[in-house]
């Protein structure tokens, strides 16, 4: 299950990161655009928002390239998150026994499907 789960989230993510890759080259080609106009034009007004519409081109661009860059996680890491759920499922009373109060309070939130309810008489 793990397994399956993490390769939906690798091909969702490759998805994003295709859709981020055309976004860019969509602006790579509005750039060459703008670069013939401005050696088309005479005017220096002209030439000037052109330089400056080109400027905020590259901006966006340097940015989607940061988000792209965030999508796909770097290998090795389905090991390590399989590794720890593994461990909790091994021995949750282990897990709870070495932890701290938000870890105890957490492994009671996995571990059952409501929270425990105490009685006086009959006690947990």
């Amino acid at each position: 299950m793990f397994t399956d789960v993490w390769k939906m989230r690798l091909a969702q993510a490759a998805d994003d990161k295709e859709l981020v890759d055309s976004q860019i080259k969509d602006m790579d080609n509005q750039i060459d655009a703008l670069l013939d106009r401005i050696v088309d034009s005479a005017s220096p007004a002209v030439i000037q928002a052109y330089e400056k519409r080109i400027e905020k081109l590259e901006r966006q661009k340097i940015r989607l390239a940061d988000q792209g860059a965030q999508f796909i996680p770097p290998q090795g890491r389905l090991e390590e998150f399989i590794e720890n759920t593994l461990g909790f499922l091994e021995s949750p009373y282990k897990v709870y026994v070495k932890g701290g109060l938000a870890l105890k309070r957490t492994v009671l939130k996995l571990a059952f499907a409501e929270p425990l309810r105490y009685s006086r008489e009959n006690s947990y």
